[in-house]
């Protein structure tokens, strides 16, 4: 072994003593003596520190970012944290309600998931059939293991949702998301087909239905003044967000999405492209985007669209960096990885397992190491906003995720053993029916929600001394550069 490969091997060991240390040097009162056991104090900011270490050690400013959007509030926070959940949830002494492991079986501990199912990752996008349809979002951390993790994640970020709105009724929203759940899981046991149903104009109410109309009267004009110049051969904006790139990473961009992306979508669309569809127009760096994913790279491309020379039918395809699923630092399965070959490919397999009509835009791009997922932005991509939310619209956002979890959770099923609503349908019966189901889950939800009150507190009580830590980094960095 070269001496190379003997200090990176070295450099690799000890990452989680930096680590340690780094937490240990910013927070005095974190290191315990290595025999006791840690204090939910040291387990919060380490888990903070340890999951974003290559962030840390990339772009700090990135992370000072990362810790600002997740000191608003504590629903913000447990978006920001899925690493921390995740620990708590392979720890089991720190479930609150173990009993919930009734409701399941040896296949729905190992069916893909969403990885990071919580409410503000449902939102509005455009199909394969170019209907607007709700559905989950973001596929990112996707992984092999329990339905639970899922179910459970997305409950506690109802409950902690609506502590950000005026409505205060967690429990309540819960309540109606299984309900709905549940009586869906039981259409698709009696014939509804899982593999065909979306949530459209067609089949929607209340605010479901009047968002996907208002987003029919979206213009890609309206969109793209927000991000283009819209002259002929279009360019994108400079500011804040918008970054541009040197015409080397641009070169390289355009090089792999010509040879590997447009192959794919031509493949798997029904339509016929005209000429200069898919020319390049510009390329640039996307900042300030997502919570959990910031410091992960994320481009812009400026396509030609439906006329290359009418800037007002460009589209923009997003291609944004992934990394390992949060659920594998747990939950890891080395063969299971290697299956997966790269993670923008286990994000693919997440996504089509899970998602109605994809878009035939969602595609791959595999750089050596890194690895990255290509969508559309679309003007009619809409992520609600909870605190223009009445009680009315919350509860029919609620009612509609129920019914799009169920359908994922029989759409990812083996088609070699039994069907999940068989499975779910079977133990539900046998561990108390409908009521316990609720129960249970629901007391889950709100027994975790109040652990991340108290950890978004901690979080709160250490933030300042965590930013003062990493704008000094970050400043450092910049010097160097």
């Amino acid at each position: 072994m070269n001496i190379i490969k003997r200090l990176f091997i070295s450099f690799l060991v000890m990452i989680p003593f930096i680590v340690a240390c780094t937490a240990a040097s910013i927070f005095p009162s974190l290191a315990a003596a290595e025999n006791a056991a840690p204090s939910r104090e040291k387990i919060v900011i380490n888990e903070l520190l340890a999951y974003d270490a290559e962030i840390i050690k990339k772009d700090p400013a990135a992370f000072v970012e990362k810790l600002n959007k997740i000191g608003i509030s504590a629903f913000s926070f447990y978006r920001g944290t899925a690493a921390l959940f995740y620990r708590d949830m392979f720890d089991k002494s720190m479930d609150p309600v173990p009993e919930c492991s009734e409701f399941s079986t040896d296949n729905l501990e190992k069916c893909y998931i969403n990885g990071d199912l919580h409410i503000a990752n449902f939102g509005f996008l455009k199909n394969n059939e170019d209907d607007i349809q709700f559905d989950a979002n973001d596929f990112d951390e996707s992984y092999i293991s329990s339905y639970s993790l899922d179910l459970k994640r997305l409950l506690v970020s109802i409950i902690l949702m609506a502590d950000d709105t005026e409505s205060k009724s967690g429990e309540k929203l819960a309540n109606i998301f299984l309900e709905s759940f549940i009586k869906k899981i039981k259409d698709f046991n009696d014939g509804d087909n899982a593999f065909k149903y979306c949530i459209t104009a067609k089949n929607s109410k209340g605010y479901i239905h009047e968002t996907i109309q208002s987003l029919n009267d979206k213009s890609r004009k309206e969109f793209l003044e927000k991000f283009t110049k819209m002259k002929k051969n279009n360019k994108f904006l400079e500011n804040d967000e918008l970054k541009p790139v040197s015409q080397e990473v641009s070169d390289k961009i355009s090089s792999i999405f010509i040879t590997q992306y447009i192959p794919q979508v031509i493949k798997r669309s029904q339509k016929k492209y005209e000429k200069g569809f898919f020319d390049v127009l510009d390329i640039c760096e996307k900042l300030h985007s997502g919570t959990g994913s910031l410091g992960l790279k994320r481009y812009y491309i400026l396509i030609g669209g439906n006329t290359p020379n009418d800037c007002e039918k460009n589209y923009i395809i997003e291609m944004k960096q992934e990394r390992d699923s949060v659920v594998s630092a747990y939950a890891s399965n080395q063969s299971l990885s290697q299956a997966f070959k790269t993670n923008a490919r286990r994000a693919l397999l997440g996504t089509c397992s899970m998602a109605s009509y994809i878009s035939a835009f969602v595609g791959i791009i595999e750089d050596g190491a890194d690895s990255y997922l290509l969508r559309e932005i679309s003007p009619q991509k809409y992520s609600p906003s909870f605190e223009e939310m009445n009680q009315s619209d919350l509860e029919d956002l609620c009612e509609t995720a129920g019914k799009i979890y169920a359908k994922m959770l029989v759409k990812c099923a083996n088609p070699k053993l039994p069907p999940h609503t068989v499975q779910f349908l079977s133990k539900l019966e046998a561990g108390g029916g409908k009521d316990r189901f609720k129960e249970c889950f629901i007391n889950f939800a709100l027994n975790y929600a109040s652990i991340v009150k108290k950890d978004f507190e901690i979080y709160s009580k250490n933030k300042a001394a965590l930013i003062e830590q990493f704008e000094a980094r970050a400043a450092k960095s910049n010097f160097v550069k």
